[in-house]
């Protein structure tokens, strides 16, 4: 071949093939990407999560929003233009989220790359961050302060920790008391908290929410506070009373139902006593509280009284005092 063909094939080469952008070591005009940035402070995600990119433009247009984990793309949103040729690229016309389920992944140390590409296939990275995934929900509270209190204060600082944990995010909690029992209803300090205590009993029950969102509301941990008047030292009325006990149509069921103001055993030993023929009977058990309440049933050997005595008894220990109750029925 001459040298006159040689340049006219070269020629036609350079007026057929122009130089592509890819082809170009940078992008003559870089897109301008703004996009929502997360916490800085947050380390860690979990779950189905996002990065959402506000806004993005280049003289091309934007073909792509996409996200990179360690490199390799996980989740692409494409404009029309992407998928029909036909349409020429704009400027993204409303906000976009590139969504990730982090369950996908492995619980280490990933990087997440979020970027836009533009209408001459040209890449321009939005934001580069490291963060750790984890979807494990952290364990039930340690606890830091007793778990049994009895105090005179209107209020009780309870702390705790999870030491398998080291990104706890907020902690949640159920408190019930006299009026009820209620969820708090916003996120707490994920160490700690300082709860206020009506008089008598209430328990704080208490679940942890890790950086990334994780929780598990049955990994619990339960403080019970009893708020008393007088020296915190003296021994507490735990509050016991039998509200009803009554004879059944037999005449031997003795139905005994009473309450335990302050349950810091679930064991009330009943018992009912009563005068049949020439002999004093006596029949025992052993009733468990639900809640603060409790009900029992006990047979005598015969419906051949007229008389009988019911006893309700708690043993006391070093905190609460021996309560007894006694109520008289008749046979009916």
């Amino acid at each position: 071949m001459t040298r006159a063909r040689l340049l006219l094939a070269f020629l036609l080469l350079t007026l057929v093939a122009p130089a592509s952008a890819h082809a170009q070591a940078t992008d003559p005009t870089p897109s301008s990407v703004s996009m929502e940035y997360p916490n800085f402070r947050q380390t860690s995600v979990g779950g189905q999560t996002g990065f959402r990119v506000l806004a993005a433009s280049d003289a091309s247009g934007i073909s792509s929003v996409w996200l990179k984990v360690d490199g390799a793309v996980v989740s692409e949103v494409p404009q029309p233009c992407a998928t029909d040729f036909s349409v020429d690229c704009t400027n993204l016309a409303a906000p976009v989220t590139v969504p990730v389920d982090t369950r996908t992944l492995t619980e280490t140390s990933h990087t997440f790359v979020v970027g836009v590409t533009d209408g001459d296939g040209y890449d321009k990275v939005a934001l580069t961050r490291t963060y750790r995934v984890d979807n494990t929900a952290p364990g039930a509270p340690v606890p830091l302060t007793p778990q049994q209190i009895t105090t005179n204060d209107d209020k009780v600082g309870l702390r705790w920790t999870d030491p398998t944990e080291p990104k706890l995010g907020a902690s949640a909690a159920t408190i019930c008391d006299s009026a009820g029992c209620r969820r708090l209803s916003h996120p707490m300090s994920p160490t700690g908290v300082n709860v206020p205590v009506a008089m008598g009993v209430t328990t704080l029950t208490v679940w942890l929410a890790d950086e990334a969102g994780n929780s598990d509301p049955s990994r619990t941990t339960t403080w019970t506070i009893n708020r008393v008047r007088g020296p915190v030292g003296a021994r507490v009325n735990p509050g016991l009373s039998i509200v009803s006990a009554r004879a059944g149509a037999d005449r031997r069921t003795i139905t005994v139902a009473g309450t335990l103001r302050v349950p810091h055993t679930n064991h009330v030993s009943v018992s009912v006593r009563a005068r049949i023929g020439r002999r004093t009977r006596t029949v025992r058990t052993i009733a468990v509280t639900s809640g603060h309440g409790f009900e029992t049933k006990l047979r005598l050997p015969s419906a051949r009284w007229r008389v009988a005595t019911v006893t309700a008894r708690v043993a006391g220990n070093s905190q609460y005092l021996t309560v007894e109750r006694k109520k008289t029925i008749r046979r009916r």
